[in-house]
């Protein structure tokens, strides 16, 4: 389960005690609205949908961001970047995920467009970061950094390719999208792993191939974190629940090939029954139903360990 920082959690808190009374609940259902739109436009307006965004989405945001990282360490013997990129980073989710998994990273820069939450980006880190106003759709480039990140703001965008290969350009080692978990968010990242394994990137993760999408009509790649909800949290959403399980689809684009190959990423959630365990994996000859019995003795055990968004490695 993800954990939210405690500092940025209590700086979220002294942010809201001087915001005075908001009807923060409403704005979170708008906030939901715009969220699942094709085109998100005017995301955050007011400051209630500010606030809203800080409890309810920013914790979502980062959990899947840092499992996104994750999964590129798991990818690679060695990960490390020394400097970062966040396009449209909103309040700065990104450069809070990035510096918790290389608290040494030397530099972070974030370009956003809307000064009010680039205002409110800097209370909450304190004034750390190198933040840049600026609309990542009309900038001709941007300056190089080792990871670059655009974190659930494709989205926002009208020419998404456009954007996408500036900021590939603008790539030293790797290029990583978020999206929302949802059939729009995944059409666009599937438009997106076309163009950009056309340009030459390798594609990372989460995919084991760089072939066509073998994904049928109507279905879609995404994966799930679960987050613990804080007690406004669970107010906003009308919920009883003390966790919430937020849904993602990503792209990993490396500026170099993997010499760690992934056979396999296991899509659903495993069927663990008596004696056996049944997946549905992406592979490199497409999507395949997989069985892993009992008699298969160290196979079967990982199986039976193994969860949705797995990878399943050469020795699995």
């Amino acid at each position: 389960m993800s954990v939210f920082p405690e500092i940025l959690k209590e700086n979220i808190y002294k942010y809201i005690e001087q915001s005075g009374t908001i009807d923060f609940r409403s704005a979170a259902g708008q906030l939901t609205e715009r969220y699942h739109a094709p085109l998100r436009t005017q995301f955050m307006e007011t400051r209630a949908h500010r606030i809203a965004y800080l409890l309810t989405r920013m914790p979502a945001t980062y959990a899947a961001i840092i499992k996104v990282f994750k999964e590129i360490s798991n990818r690679l013997e060695a990960f490390s970047v020394k400097s970062f990129l966040d396009l449209g980073a909103g309040p700065g989710t990104g450069m809070w995920a990035i510096k918790e998994f290389f608290p040494q990273i030397v530099s972070c820069t974030l370009i956003e467009k809307d000064p009010a939450l680039i205002s409110l980006g800097k209370k909450l880190a304190d004034g750390k970061g190198k933040w840049l106003y600026g609309d990542i759709e009309k900038m001709e480039f941007f300056d190089p950094h080792e990871l670059v990140l655009f974190s659930y703001a494709l989205g926002e965008l009208k020419d998404q390719e456009g954007a996408v290969l500036r900021a590939w350009r603008a790539t030293e080692k790797f290029l990583v999208v978020v999206e929302p978990g949802t059939p729009v968010g995944f059409e666009r990242l599937k438009k997106i792993r076309q163009f950009l394994i056309s340009q030459g990137a390798y594609l990372l993760a989460p995919c084991p191939h760089m072939h066509t999408c073998p994904l049928k009509q109507n279905d879609w790649c995404h994966f799930s974190v679960r987050l613990n909800r804080t007690s406004l949290h669970r107010q906003m959403k009308g919920g009883s629940l003390g966790y919430e399980d937020e849904k993602f689809s990503y792209l990993v684009f490396s500026k170099s090939r993997s010499l760690n190959p992934c056979k396999g990423r296991i899509l659903r959630h495993p069927q663990k029954q008596s004696g056996y365990v049944e997946m549905s994996v992406c592979t490199d000859e497409g999507v395949q139903r997989k069985i892993f019995s009992r008699k298969e003795k160290e196979i079967y055990k990982w199986a039976r360990k193994a969860e949705w968004g797995d990878q399943i490695n050469q020795t699995n």
